[in-house]
């Protein structure tokens, strides 16, 4: 979750840049960029403001969230947050902090799947989450792979 949020400050403050236009037409350009546009989507909501085609769209990214919600647990879920040792002090900043953890656990299974199929997809996951691609190397080598 630190390397996603990592990611997602680094890729904020590119976002605000002017090199921002060249990265969304360049991941346009590219069907392989398809697992990074789906991070992007959960970070940013990147799909429903149509800035970029692939992504999962905000109802999945806010799903988890609110089902918590509706079933009155968001309270313990913000105590949980907050044991944890995060900001979660208003409803917003538990909502961002659960879509994050859904983000990351997308990211998870984009970067794995680059990994694995060792396609163009792949060059995309390190340029644009680097620090998540790190992150798996080192869970990946724990756990006894490559």
């Amino acid at each position: 979750m630190a390397a996603v949020r990592k990611d997602k400050a680094a890729l904020h403050d590119l976002r605000q840049s002017d090199d921002w236009k060249s990265v969304v037409e360049d991941l346009k350009a590219h069907p392989a960029s398809s697992g990074v546009q789906d991070a992007l989507d959960g970070i940013f909501g990147t799909r429903g403001l149509r800035i970029l085609p692939w992504g999962h769209g905000e109802k999945y990214y806010n799903q988890k969230y609110n089902d918590i919600k509706y079933f009155g647990l968001h309270k313990i879920l913000k105590n949980v947050y907050q044991e944890m040792g995060y900001d979660a002090k208003s409803q917003r900043k538990c909502s961002d902090l659960c879509r994050d953890y859904e983000t990351a656990s997308e990211a998870w299974a984009n970067i794995t799947s680059a990994e694995t199929l060792q396609d163009d997809a792949l060059q995309y996951v390190k340029k644009y989450l680097p620090n998540s691609y790190k992150m798996f190397k080192k869970i990946i080598k724990k756990a006894g792979g490559k």
